[in-house]
């Protein structure tokens, strides 16, 4: 395969394309869940995260979150977080507090 070879050629020729690709630990598979989640209009199911990844984000990140909640932002109902309507548009902000950035 040469470097001049481009993606949609390969993939006319039914060729894989991979460009890179990274294992990634349970913690950043359990972040990217989150991240994924939080975008959804249902949220994101916290104790799934916790079962599938051994990742309890609600503990790690309650108190940074509590402002967003309180603000309306954000909602925690039995163990989903979701972004209300006017938390959509914040949604970066929140994600960045999420993950601990």
């Amino acid at each position: 395969w040469s470097s001049d070879v481009c993606s949609s050629d390969l993939v006319d020729e039914g060729r894989p394309v991979r460009v890179e690709a990274r294992a990634l630990s349970l913690r950043d598979r359990a972040e990217e869940a989150a991240f994924t989640g939080l975008r959804l209009t249902e949220g994101v199911d916290l104790p799934e995260i916790r079962a599938r990844y051994g990742v309890d984000v609600w503990a790690e990140r309650s108190r940074a979150l509590e402002p967003f909640i309180e603000a309306g932002i954000l909602t925690y109902d039995v163990g989903r977080l979701r972004l209300s309507r006017n938390g959509m548009l914040l949604a970066n902000e929140v994600m960045a507090v999420l993950l601990g950035a």
